[in-house]
C-alpha cells in the first residue's frame, strides 16, 4: 500500500511574497522571488522516512492572470527542486 502526503507549494514549502504596489500577498512571480522555508527539506525528508510519497499540488492562477509566463513558472519549479536538493530532499510528483 502506498501512502502519500499532498502539499501545496506556496505558503507551505515556500514563502509567499507581499506585493506592496498591488496590496496583495501571492505566490512568487519571478524565479528570484522563490524562497523555500528553511525547514521544508527536513520536513519532506521526515515524511519520506515515515514511508510517505510526497506530492506537490498547486493552483497557479498567476499564469492565467498574466502575472508570469509558463517559462517563468518552469524556472520557479526548477529552482524549488534545486533548493530542495541542497537540503537533501525531493518530491515524488508535482501537479499544477
Amino acid at each position: 500500500m502506498n501512502r502519500a502526503v499532498f502539499l501545496d507549494r506556496d505558503g507551505v514549502i515556500n514563502e509567499l511574497v507581499y506585493y506592496e504596489e498591488q496590496g496583495i500577498i501571492d505566490s512568487p512571480f519571478t524565479v528570484e522571488q522563490l524562497k523555500l522555508f528553511p525547514w521544508a527539506g527536513e520536513a519532506i525528508n521526515n515524511l519520506h522516512r515515515a514511508g510517505y510519497i510526497i506530492v506537490i499540488v498547486s493552483n497557479q492562477p498567476g499564469i492565467a492572470k498574466g502575472r508570469f509566463s509558463s517559462d517563468t513558472f518552469q524556472g520557479i519549479r526548477e529552482r524549488a527542486r534545486g533548493e530542495l536538493a541542497k537540503q537533501g530532499a525531493f518530491v515524488d510528483a508535482e501537479y499544477y
